[in-house]
């Protein structure tokens, strides 16, 4: 029994969930075979062993299947060690080893904790923070650097970094602060009216707007929307999806997504909009322009 409790509580939400789903496809129907002619003992032990995985698995809501980190750091060996500690986590995981490199996976993804050194090949780290900022991307960002000095620090938190964590550092340190962020309520965006091409939302009545036509969103709408606006031109899975408009403790099908994208892309039809989210298939959605507009 103590081996069963140990087993489940050191898995990950990720490997726990995929197991329970491999049991539920190959091996449900033999499991309730065998329950009925078990003994009352074993049987007690297999039950506690699934509520186990459920209650784990509902508590997490499979965090990692929601989060994706990015690192932009010159040192390979430092981000393959981080990696490990990472995946272990479930989250998912991108890396790049200059600034120059950054700008692509800036450009073609959204993230919810970015690690950035301050000292990069190319574009320092400073700079990219500043563009990033200026995007109006509000996502948390933990500058790491070996630049110890009182200003330095000043320099990285007022240039926008939500964290500043001088090398070297023990890996768990930095896991902590990632976890410590990802705890934060994060608001979308501070920022009233979101506009991109001709398609304007007002983020507190959830009004979209195009060339003088307008049209009242639900709230559910109205924050699909907010997202797709604040990552445009970026993919979005239907994990990060689900995370951000529905919540990471609300158990959803995968139909209701495809239900308000209907929606959404229903709406910007009836406004004129010059821009369409279009499925990228197998992995989620993007904003993008119309390609006559």
């Amino acid at each position: 029994m103590e081996y069963l409790d140990n087993y489940v509580v050191s898995q990950s939400p990720k490997t726990l969930m995929n197991e329970r789903n491999e049991w539920l496809k190959r091996g449900l129907p033999t499991l309730i075979l065998f329950l009925t002619i078990c003994d009352g003992k074993i049987k007690k032990i297999i039950i506690k062993l699934l509520g186990f995985v459920v209650i784990i698995v509902k508590n997490n809501q499979l965090k990692g299947h929601f989060m994706k980190l990015l690192m932009i750091e010159d040192d390979e060996e430092l981000c393959e060690a981080v990696a490990v500690h990472i995946k272990k986590e479930g989250y998912e995981f991108d890396k790049c080893y200059t600034g120059d490199e950054a700008a692509y996976y800036l450009d073609g993804s959204a993230y919810d904790v970015i690690i950035l050194d301050r000292m990069l090949p190319g574009v320092d780290g400073l700079s990219i923070l500043e563009d990033i900022r200026n995007r109006g991307n509000t996502t948390p960002v933990i500058m790491v650097t070996a630049m110890n000095g009182i200003n330095d620090r000043i320099d990285g938190l007022d240039g926008g970094a939500d964290d500043y964590l001088v090398k070297p550092f023990e890996v768990q340190e930095l896991m902590a602060r990632i976890r410590a962020l990802l705890r934060r309520p994060r608001k979308m965006e501070d920022l009233t009216v979101l506009k991109y091409m001709n398609v304007e939302l007002n983020t507190n009545t959830y009004t979209a707007a195009c060339d003088g036509k307008n049209v009242s969103l639900s709230k559910r709408e109205g924050a699909l929307l907010e997202f797709f606006l604040l990552n445009k031109e970026q993919i979005l899975t239907r994990e990060q999806i689900l995370g951000r408009v529905w919540g990471m403790d609300s158990f959803v099908e995968d139909g209701n997504i495809d239900n308000y994208i209907f929606f959404i892309r229903r709406r910007l039809k009836a406004l004129d909009a010059k821009v369409n989210i279009k499925t990228i298939h197998g992995i989620g959605y993007r904003m993008e322009k119309n390609e006559n507009a």
